[in-house]
């Protein structure tokens, strides 16, 4: 019961400081569907980990996650409204232009981009996610404990039948359903025969990885459903959750902004800021809650248990709780988002093609080796313990990430990079 209650803590923290982020970020209609689905994430995720096997559970979970994310965020919009209305909308629009890094453009809205510079956007965004999640997988000896024992023949036949099926039907089935298809060939040709000639006659690095990435994605869902992934998850208790769920979201976070600020063509001496405070602010609104909760936690036990005399300075600590969580989520954020994006921002911003590139894992590894110090500093410092077992899930995490970004076609935005002369120069469409 202990166990299932801090998951619940621990995935509504999460979703909740998704959602906050969602309130800052985003003005259109369809953020209260990605609200919905935020929530039924999180109760997925949620089963996942409980093993429940129950459909009736699984449904029913996922409409309260869909219901209570609905819920907190129409309550979080209101605030926002609320807030704006007593004259807070200012500063909310400055945090949203540092979240968008409209704020660091030499000529703000300069620059619109097309559907391509979208689409190619959150395809580089998902596959970083998707590549840091199969590292932070894969660190776990557990799973290549489950791994061996499991992986036969037939198992990885299954694999390749899957991935074969998906490459080959994924155009055809998209144009049956939607009626248009993104493979559709520059030539007209029809979808399955425009997969067709490209697989055949078409073969690169980038290609090679993608078929790669989405093996290795696919044989661990079958592992997952074979009840090896869901074991070694069990066995390694929270610590895989925290794994999971800031594998994803830090580097969909951190790649988001380089890809804006590639995209857009901002200078190289605001590129590194950008970069930095895009990744740390938003990583620190998801976290601001718990850290303001704890501060709050703090003081109230001082207040209670205290020594005489002490009392004045807990209640100072509970009034200034809203500005000291700040402080807190901020310094957290830079360690945990922030060095990623401001040490890769570095090798990106002066460095070029695939010397950029192997300057980039090489950043993502320094920056992952500084995580873990801080964070094993933060643990030592508040338990006195020294846990220096999350080094390796970090380093073979950011390993997957970058080739998660190798796969995803990020070098052409890298590539497309065109730094303006001045800071007055104004941006330019990169796709």
């Amino acid at each position: 019961m202990e166990g299932s209650t801090s998951l619940i803590a621990f995935h509504g923290v999460m979703a909740f400081g998704l959602l906050l982020l969602l309130v800052v970020l985003v003005q259109r209609p369809w953020r209260w569907g990605l609200a919905a689905t935020i929530g039924m994430t999180a109760a997925i995720l949620f089963d996942v980990q409980q093993e429940h096997s129950d459909w009736l559970v699984f449904l029913r979970d996922i409409g309260i996650g869909a219901a209570g994310g609905l819920a907190v965020f129409a309550v979080l919009v209101g605030i926002e409204a609320l807030a704006r209305r007593t004259g807070f909308g200012g500063d909310i629009e400055i945090l949203r232009q540092v979240l968008t890094l409209r704020r660091h453009e030499p000529q703000p809205d300069a620059f619109v981009p097309t559907d391509r510079d979208l689409t190619r956007r959150w395809f580089v965004v998902i596959a970083a996610a998707l590549g840091s999640v199969v590292g932070g997988l894969m660190a776990y000896g557990e799973f290549w404990a489950a791994l061996q024992e499991s992986l036969q023949p037939a198992r990885v036949l299954s694999a390749l039948l899957v991935v074969a099926v998906a490459v080959v039907l994924v155009g055809p089935v998209q144009e049956f359903v939607l009626g248009r298809s993104l493979a559709r060939g520059a030539s007209g040709e029809a979808p399955g025969e425009s997969f067709a000639a490209l697989l055949a006659g078409r073969r690169s690095l980038r290609s090679v990885l993608r078929l790669l990435l989405v093996f290795a994605f696919a044989l661990i869902l079958l592992e997952l459903v074979n009840n090896s992934l869901d074991q070694t998850i069990a066995s390694a208790g929270s610590r895989a959750s925290f794994t999971l769920v800031t594998a994803s979201m830090v580097p969909a976070l951190v790649t988001m902004g380089w890809c804006v600020a590639l995209q857009r063509s901002l200078p190289r001496r605001r590129l590194l800021g950008a970069s930095f405070w895009s990744a740390t602010i938003a990583f620190a609104v998801i976290i601001y809650v718990p850290c303001w909760a704890m501060n709050i936690g703090f003081a109230l036990s001082d207040l209670k248990y205290g020594p005489p005399g002490s009392g004045g300075k807990a209640v100072l600590a509970l009034v200034a709780s809203p500005l000291s969580g700040a402080v807190v989520a901020i310094v957290l954020g830079v360690g945990a988002a922030g060095i990623y994006a401001g040490l890769g921002a570095l090798a990106l911003g002066y460095l070029r093609g695939w010397i950029a590139m192997a300057a980039l894992l090489t950043a993502l590894l320094v920056a992952a080796c500084v995580n873990q110090l801080g964070a094993v500093g933060y643990v030592y410092v508040f338990a006195q313990v020294s846990d220096w077992s999350g080094f390796g899930d970090m380093l073979v995490s950011a390993v997957g990430w970058w080739v998660g970004l190798l796969a995803s076609g990020f070098p052409r935005i890298v590539s497309g990079y065109a730094a303006p002369t001045g800071d007055g120069a104004g941006a330019s469409a990169t796709a």
